[in-house]
């Protein structure tokens, strides 16, 4: 499980990157804070994660702030449930390969500081 600040999804730099890590360290769940996109698609998707085995949950940036993404392999992780805030998202899956349920929380806090307060 991986959690990465990309600051953008807008270079094919990262998405490079984040194929490699995927592919390297056999990430089987990727949590990706301010992606700054409004919108994900499943090519997209497909194409960050490098193969069709791959499900996602998505939260749209506000303009050009935030924006997360988690991406798991559709082999290791079966989604359950879902809560969506307005900066975090808590997916709720069944890790196939321990056959136990998990909770995953990918967090974008905010640098307004009142906004910030108010979060934590």
């Amino acid at each position: 499980i991986v959690s990465f600040n990309v600051r953008g999804l807008g270079k094919s730099i990262k998405w490079k990157f984040i194929r490699n890590l995927e592919r390297k360290e056999g990430v089987q769940l990727l949590c990706l804070q301010e992606t700054k996109k409004e919108a994900v698609s499943r090519e997209l998707c497909i194409a960050l994660w490098g193969n069709c085995d791959v499900q996602w949950f998505f939260s749209p940036s506000i303009g050009a702030a935030g924006g997360l993404l988690c991406l798991w392999d559709s082999n290791s992780f079966s989604l359950s449930s879902y809560f969506q805030g307005e900066d975090h998202v808590n997916l709720e899956d069944i890790w196939k390969e321990k056959n136990c349920e998990v909770v995953i929380v990918n967090v974008y806090s905010s640098c307004d500081r009142i906004k910030k307060l108010n979060d934590w």
